[in-house]
């Protein structure tokens, strides 16, 4: 079965790359806001890990998601449900008649605010794309933030991917902003 990581650049998303290294990882560009940071970390993160690296743009420049579709705390309704159905029809035109599975990096302290974060969501998505010969995994989903960050450091030891990725909503240059929810967490 081929794997094809999403990769948004953040930590968690990084330790499914570093728990499954050498497969095909994928970046969505849906116009969020801290697309650009996003991007350079998901790049740098597949080279360090030899992974081969792909990009999809799915909005124009001029739809901000970040504004037009997210909830008071930064919530983009059904964003996983997006990336998930984007990185099944990536994965099954990269590899033909081949299964594939596709890897998301939610874990659990992301349960309370997305419910494309759940257990019950990730099963229902299998159901979903195993008419297409797609599975859906979720290997940290039942880890915690503190689980997530051991688990990083062990495979850091060897590849130094932590230093590169970027886990804020915001676009900040200077850094991540201290006050969405990703940072909050």
């Amino acid at each position: 079965m081929d794997k094809l990581i999403l990769l948004s650049g953040g930590l968690d998303s990084a330790v499914c790359l570093a728990m499954n290294p050498g497969g095909h990882t994928l970046f969505v560009n849906y116009n969020q806001e801290s697309k650009n940071r996003e991007r350079a970390a998901s790049r740098k993160i597949s080279r360090a890990f030899g992974a081969i690296h792909h990009e999809v743009g799915i909005f124009t420049e001029n739809l901000k998601v970040n504004h037009v579709y997210a909830d008071v705390k930064g919530v983009v309704p059904m964003r996983n449900c997006l990336l998930i159905s984007v990185a099944s029809m990536v994965g099954k035109t990269t590899f033909g008649d081949s299964d594939v599975e596709v890897i998301i990096g939610v874990q659990r302290g992301d349960n309370a605010d997305f419910v494309d974060c759940r257990a019950s969501f990730i099963e229902q998505m299998n159901e979903i794309s195993a008419a297409f010969g797609v599975s859906v995994s979720a290997p940290l989903l039942t880890k915690s933030r503190a689980e997530v960050q051991a688990i990083a450091e062990k495979y850091d030891k060897d590849t130094s991917f932590i230093r590169d990725t970027w886990s804020c909503y915001r676009g900040n240059e200077s850094g991540p902003c201290g006050e969405c929810l990703s940072c909050r967490q």
